[in-house]
């Protein structure tokens, strides 16, 4: 059985365990800002979705505000959860935000409940850059407010990018710049893979590798 390391999307605990549930996820699901969700718990994961589709007992209804979401203290503390640590954002086939209380988790690839596991979108601009989130790069050593070389390995439908450490390059890696989180998808990618600026959009998801970047929204 393969497990493979993924990192969600990370999200800052403010006052009052008060978090922001990324845009790019509520988009994955339709759900506003202001919106009731349904939530589970389950050791250190809490499991959010827009529908009740379970008659478990121990679903609780919930409100975003603003796209904020408190997270349970009881929760929070079990889980060792302090005003300014992060949870980590996981979004699946199933409808669910996963929001797990450290920052690596280790996922069945294969077995008898696989679970799918979906990108955060990140939308292509008519300039053909794409934009990667602060907390993200900044969580695999990749400065957000400076120009920047990183590794790109590439793929025929997605990229990985990785903090550059002055190793020698594999055969298929190349260095690349990211400007302030922008970054340049070559042009003949785009049309390899069907893609149009401005219109279309790729999906990241947090690997060990570093950061993956995929014209498929199921990543796993």
């Amino acid at each position: 059985m393969k497990y493979i390391k993924i990192i969600g999307l990370p999200a800052i605990v403010s006052a009052r365990h008060r978090i922001v549930i990324d845009k790019s996820i509520r988009l994955l699901y339709r759900m506003s800002e202001n919106a009731r969700v349904y939530m589970r718990r389950k050791k250190n994961l809490l499991f959010l979705t827009r529908s009740n589709y379970s008659r478990s007992l121990d679903i609780q209804q919930k409100e975003l505000s603003i796209g904020r979401f408190n997270l349970p203290v009881e929760w929070a503390r079990s889980n060792h959860i302090q005003i300014g640590d992060c949870v980590y954002l996981v979004a699946t086939t199933e409808g669910n935000n996963h929001l797990p209380g450290r920052s690596e988790i280790s996922m069945c690839e294969r077995g008898e409940k696989p679970l799918n596991i979906l990108g955060c979108p990140l939308k292509i601009s008519a300039m053909k850059e794409i934009y990667f989130p602060r907390l993200y790069i900044q969580h695999f050593g990749i400065s957000p407010d400076a120009s920047v070389t990183v590794i790109r390995e590439n793929h025929g439908d997605y990229y990985i990018y990785s903090n550059d450490s002055g190793r020698d390059l594999l055969e298929n890696e190349i260095r690349v710049t990211v400007r302030k989180g922008f970054t340049s998808i070559p042009a003949e990618f785009l049309r390899r893979n069907g893609l149009k600026p401005g219109v279309d959009s790729m999906y990241l998801l947090g690997v060990e590798d570093g950061l993956k970047v995929s014209v498929k929204k199921d990543m796993l």
